[in-house]
């Protein structure tokens, strides 16, 4: 294992870095949270979905070149730029989606939850980073005490699919 290597394991398994990203980016964007009048913890589909993954891998696994980590730990690119970065190519996104996150050095996080909540799409909309915010279009499931409830997002609420009661995300 090259000090290339080692430094993007470390990178990748720190709680200071890359996982505090993480965790940062999908509260950030309303993907994990609690909502309602008793705190019920939730998640979007696309959380649990990359959560499995992270839990079968027993960690976020990429690989990536020397050259490649050694580009992305350079001063051209942000902490938050990096940690867009390195996500997409550890989710999956598509060559056009990492480049424009490579070119765009505002707004990523913005341009990283428009790709993967449309992960079909290649554009770059940076007009109004603030249109990205809220663009999930997927389940949520709320942990309250009986079982979870599927939901869908709905301006600012959770709403459940069963019952229609709404749970206000905190």
């Amino acid at each position: 294992m090259t000090i290339y290597q080692k430094l993007l394991q470390y990178y990748l398994d720190s709680e200071h870095y890359f996982q505090h990203f993480v965790l940062q980016f999908y509260t950030s964007y309303n993907h994990i949270g609690q909502c309602g009048e008793k705190q019920y913890d939730f998640e979007s589909a696309l959380y649990r979905r990359c959560e499995e993954r992270v839990k079968k891998n027993s960690g976020f696994c990429i690989s990536l070149s020397d050259l490649q980590i050694q580009r992305y730990f350079s001063d051209t690119y942000s902490e938050n730029q990096r940690f867009a970065i390195i996500y997409a190519l550890w989710f999956g996104l598509n060559d056009i989606q990492v480049r424009n996150l490579q070119r765009h050095k505002k707004a990523t996080w913005e341009l990283l939850q428009y790709y993967l909540c449309n992960p079909d799409r290649t554009d770059v909309l940076l007009f109004n980073p603030n249109a990205y915010a809220n663009n999930y279009k997927g389940s949520y499931y709320i942990h309250s005490e009986q079982s979870d409830i599927k939901a869908f997002y709905h301006e600012g609420s959770l709403i459940s699919e069963d019952t229609d009661e709404q749970f206000e995300i905190l």
